[in-house]
């Protein structure tokens, strides 16, 4: 498995995957992740693995907020996902962070795989819900 650190959010691998993931929030986030570099250029946490899966997250002052986490469509349900967020686990653990936080919606099947990993609801709000795991 190749894992690298990116540097750039305008990386191409990642509008790739956020281009085929078949979700459609994460297709949307690319032009997101570009502002990030500009206003948050030091504190975003940015990996890419085997060019099939990535993850995009902040660095807060106790936790990691995940801002989006995709795997390609034809990688999905190889164990990319769960990957992925256990390598955000671990870089977590390693700067000191007690807990990942993310949002997701409660109707998608994101939520479902949510739970599966640990993540517990905190938050509300109609059908978007906060979430976290605490390490």
């Amino acid at each position: 498995m190749r894992i690298r650190a990116c540097s750039n959010p305008k990386d191409l691998s990642i509008k790739k995957i956020c281009d085929t993931c078949g979700n459609d929030t994460v297709k949307k986030c690319f032009g997101f992740f570009r502002a990030m570099d500009y206003r948050n250029k030091d504190k975003y946490l940015s990996y890419v693995f085997d060019e099939k899966t990535f993850y995009v997250a902040m660095e807060g002052k106790d936790h990691i907020r995940l801002i989006a986490i995709a795997v390609d469509k034809e990688s999905q349900g190889r164990g990319l996902g769960k990957m992925a967020l256990n390598h955000l686990k671990q870089l977590a653990r390693l700067k000191g962070k007690h807990k990942i936080t993310l949002k997701t919606e409660m109707d998608k099947p994101a939520f479902e795989w949510w739970l599966k990993q640990g993540a517990r609801v905190v938050k509300k709000n109609n059908s978007e819900v906060e979430m976290e795991i605490v390490l």
